[in-house]
């Protein structure tokens, strides 16, 4: 039988905080245990999704309007192996 965890988030804002209601319980049954709680104030996500946004906008810009060094593959600068070229061309001549 699985379990099923809510959070219910009341009002608040982001400098006060969030009051919750967590409640868990079996899959398809009222739930067994109900605890109150808050989520703490947090202002420094404000500046944290604002830079994000920025940054996920000039992506879509990005995508939207490739220029010339935003489509240039990726190249390796050197390739290594463990087989030899010339070792494979002897064994493999007569296909």
């Amino acid at each position: 039988m699985s379990k099923l965890i809510i959070f219910k988030i009341d009002e608040g804002d982001i400098n006060q905080g969030f009051p919750l209601l967590l409640q868990m319980g079996a899959d398809g049954a009222p739930p067994e245990i109900e605890k109150r709680g808050k989520l703490p104030s947090a202002p420094f996500l404000i500046q944290a999704f604002t830079e994000w946004q920025s940054n996920f906008r000039l992506l879509l810009e990005s995508k939207s309007n490739p220029t010339k060094d935003s489509n240039r593959a990726i190249k390796p600068n050197k390739i290594i192996t463990n087989v030899s070229i010339v070792k494979f061309s002897q064994k493999y001549r007569h296909l």
